[in-house]
C-alpha cells in the first residue's frame, strides 16, 4: 500500500455532482496554507491543509467529435520530428476538460491504495503535488498516470484499459510496478486511459486547421501560463526579456501552475491545451513515427525509449507550447512540470465480473525530458 506521511488523506464525496469536497490535500508552504486558510479552512501547517470547499472542477468530461485534421508543422519553423503534415482521421471519444486535479487526482488514489483493496491494491510511485484543489496534479510520472486511469475506470464501474499481458484478463489488469505496455494489450473501447498523440493534437486544436496554438497563431499571457520571451519569437506578444505569468507569481513563491480554468478554453470548450503542465500521452517517442502513420486513429510506434508529452508548461516559451511540440521524456521520470488528462471511448465498456474485457484488441529526457 502507498503510504502517505504527513499528508492529510483526502475525502472526496460525491464529486460527479458537484457537491461539496472536504479534506484537500496540495503540496504547499506556509503561505499557500495561508491562503487556503483565508478561504474557511479549519486546520493548517506547514505541510497540510483541511478546508471546505465546492468542487465543479473534479469531473466532467467532453465529447469530442469523429473528423479529421493535418496533422504536424504546417509553419516549417519547429524541429524537424513535427513533420512531415499529414491527414489524420480521428473517431469520437471523451476528453477531460481539464488537466486532473490534484483533487480528481487525490480522490482516485485514496480509493485505489485503500487497504480493503486487498491483492488488487494499486501501488503507486509518487503521491502528486498541486498547488490548490483546482489546479492540475503534477509530479506523475507515465506509469502511475496510466495505473490511475485504470482505477479511475475500476472506481466507476467501467473495464480498464491497460494490461500486463495480450488476453486483458481480470488477473492482469494493470495496478503495480513499471510495465512496459504494448499496443495489444490495450482495451482501446473501456474505460479511462492517456490520449495517444493524434488525439491529443486533434483535440488541441478544437477544429481550428493549421494554427500555431488552440486559439490561433499568436500568444501572450492572457490566454496562457507560459515563459513569454516576446523578443524571440515573432508570434509572441507577451512581455520582453523573459516573464512568467504574473498569476503564478502571486503567493510570492517560484512560479507555478495556474488553475484549470483560469483562461478561456478552445473551440472543443477545452482548458490548458497550452502552458500549464505538460500532459503526459501514450506514444512511445519515435523521431521519424509521422512518415509511417497510419491514417485513421494511429497509435504510436510499438516499442521505444521515451513516452511523449504534449502542450508545454509554465516554464515552456511560446515555440514549445505550440500544438505540434512533439517533447519526450521516460515514462518513469516524475517531472515537477509533468501532469495529464485522461480519455475514454463514447461507449465504454462496463466492468465484466470474474473477468477482463471484452472488445476488439487493436494492433498496430534520458533522466530529464527531450528537448
Amino acid at each position: 500500500m502507498r503510504r502517505f506521511p504527513r499528508l492529510l488523506i483526502p475525502l472526496l464525496q460525491n464529486m460527479h455532482n458537484g457537491a461539496i469536497a472536504v479534506a484537500m490535500v496540495v503540496c504547499m508552504n506556509q503561505a499557500m496554507a495561508s491562503e487556503f486558510a483565508a478561504r474557511g479552512s479549519r486546520r493548517y501547517d506547514d505541510t497540510a491543509v483541511t478546508v471546505t470547499v465546492a468542487s465543479p472542477l473534479l469531473s466532467g468530461m467532453l465529447s469530442i467529435p469523429a473528423g479529421h485534421f493535418r496533422m504536424g508543422d504546417h509553419f516549417n519553423e519547429g524541429w524537424g520530428r513535427e513533420r512531415p503534415v499529414h491527414t489524420v482521421h480521428i473517431s469520437a471519444f471523451h476528453m477531460d476538460r481539464y488537466p486532473v486535479t490534484k483533487a480528481l487526482w487525490d480522490k482516485v488514489l485514496l480509493w485505489a491504495t485503500h487497504p480493503d483493496r486487498g491483492t488488487e491494491i494499486y501501488i503507486f510511485d509518487c503521491d502528486g503535488c498541486g498547488h490548490g484543489y483546482n489546479h492540475p496534479v503534477y509530479s506523475i510520472n507515465w506509469y502511475d498516470a496510466v495505473k490511475w486511469c485504470n482505477a479511475r475506470s475500476e472506481m466507476e464501474g467501467l473495464s480498464p484499459a491497460y494490461y500486463t499481458a495480450a488476453d486483458r484478463t481480470r488477473s492482469n489488469i494493470y495496478r503495480t510496478g513499471h510495465v512496459d505496455i504494448q499496443n495489444d494489450w490495450v482495451c482501446w473501447e473501456s474505460g479511462y486511459r492517456l490520449p495517444t498523440e493524434a488525439e491529443w493534437e486533434y483535440a488541441a486544436r478544437g477544429g481550428l486547421s493549421g494554427k500555431r496554438f488552440p486559439w490561433g497563431d499568436r500568444i501572450d499571457h492572457n490566454r496562457a501560463n507560459y515563459y513569454a520571451s516576446g523578443e524571440q519569437y515573432e508570434y509572441d506578444d507577451g512581455p520582453e526579456n523573459g516573464v512568467f505569468h504574473p498569476k503564478g507569481l502571486e503567493t510570492g513563491c517560484r512560479p507555478h501552475t495556474t488553475p484549470v480554468d483560469y483562461f478561456e478554453p478552445n473551440n472543443f470548450d477545452l482548458y490548458d491545451m497550452g502552458g500549464n503542465v505538460w500532459e503526459w500521452t501514450w506514444d512511445w517517442y519515435n523521431a521519424h513515427v509521422y512518415a509511417r502513420d497510419t491514417a485513421t486513429n494511429p497509435r504510436g510506434s510499438s516499442l521505444g525509449s521515451f513516452r511523449v508529452v504534449r502542450g508545454g508548461s509554465w516554464y515552456s516559451s511560446a515555440i514549445r507550447c505550440r500544438v505540434v511540440l512533439r517533447r519526450y521524456c521516460m515514462p518513469g521520470f516524475a517531472y515537477h512540470r509533468f501532469g495529464f488528462r485522461s480519455v475514454r471511448s463514447s461507449n465504454p465498456i462496463p466492468h465484466r465480473a470474474g473477468g477482463g474485457t471484452t472488445g476488439e484488441a487493436e494492433h498496430d529526457f534520458p533522466t530529464a525530458p527531450g528537448p
